[in-house]
């Protein structure tokens, strides 16, 4: 790659978050981009429409690429693809960059960085906050934890779709962490709305009360507008993400608390209840609907009082 040549991009992961990240790295940033189908082509088909290249495979994707984001579901998808055969690991040339944007275990991203580096592969943690729909708006916010030098070389192509880029240190791991620490509040308040919400449908009380009681005070917030869209009008669709992912994040929170020594109440009680959620059916839909199994949870359908 000449100096005046931009770096090549590949992108693995082009779901929910990944499409509108991909697509404005081509759009905003102007970047050569190669892209990685997995099951839905739908977003690949967009894309490469678009100006994207699909690649073959894996491996011909790390080959051809400098710069590789991972945005997939979980930890064992990225250790899969950055160290299992047939992967980067086997296959980048040495200076080629790796970030990782999917919400992943901290002490798994210490283990794929460390595996990498000792072959001249560069790795950062870049996970990333709000919602599919700023995606395709190209306004994420991104924090990432690499060395100065590899910040600069990276930040261009994080801007190209965050309107927000925080760099939280320089240590490999503190990104994931940060990110973790953020979804627990999220997914914490996420229980606290669902429950208060049944509560308050149980009890015979309006719900719309309810929400413009706490939309007056100091309670209000964008977390708490999009989920009440779904006990307010029916609409699940505020907060797209999957209750089992919601699952996976809090495992993922308790593991680095235990990693410290650390307590977990209230965390504890949060993933039980998404956990719950999963094993009785609701993993796949969105967070919202979280109302609906602490409902059922509570035998609603069956024991609410009516309005006189």
């Amino acid at each position: 790659m000449s100096k005046n040549q931009k770096p090549r991009v590949g992108f693995i992961g082009a779901g929910l978050m990944g499409h509108g990240m991909a697509l404005h790295i081509m759009k905003k940033g102007k970047y050569p981009l190669s892209v990685l189908a997995h099951k839905n082509r739908k977003p690949i088909r967009d894309l490469v429409s678009k100006g994207a290249s699909e690649a073959k495979s894996l491996a011909a994707l790390a080959r051809e690429c400098d710069i590789i984001f991972l945005c997939v579901t979980a930890s064992p998808q990225v250790e899969s693809l950055a160290l299992g055969s047939g992967g980067i690991l086997e296959n980048a040339r040495k200076g080629t960059i790796v970030i990782d944007a999917t919400t992943s275990a901290p002490d798994s991203t210490r283990r794929i960085n460390q595996a990498l580096r000792r072959a001249g592969i560069l790795f950062a943690d870049s996970p990333l906050s709000r919602s599919p729909a700023m995606a395709e708006q190209g306004k994420l916010v991104s924090f990432i934890a690499a060395e100065k030098a590899l910040l600069k070389k990276v930040k261009p192509v994080l801007e190209s779709f965050s309107e927000i880029v925080i760099h939280v240190g320089e240590e490999v791991g503190r990104a994931h962490e940060i990110k973790l620490l953020n979804n627990f509040v999220a997914m914490g308040y996420g229980a606290i709305w669902a429950e208060a919400y049944s509560a308050c449908i149980a009890s015979g009380n309006d719900p719309k009360i309810l929400h413009s009681v706490i939309s007056g005070g100091g309670l209000n917030c964008l977390n708490f507008q999009n989920f009440s869209k779904f006990p307010l009008d029916g609409n699940p669709e505020g907060h797209k993400f999957a209750i089992s992912n919601c699952a996976k994040d809090m495992d993922y929170f308790i593991r680095f608390s235990d990693s410290m020594g650390h307590g977990t109440v209230v965390s504890d009680s949060v993933r039980q209840l998404y956990k719950l959620a999963t094993a009785n059916g609701h993993g796949g839909n969105h967070v919202p609907t979280l109302l609906r199994y602490v409902r059922e949870m509570n035998g609603a359908k069956l024991k609410e009082r009516r309005k006189k």
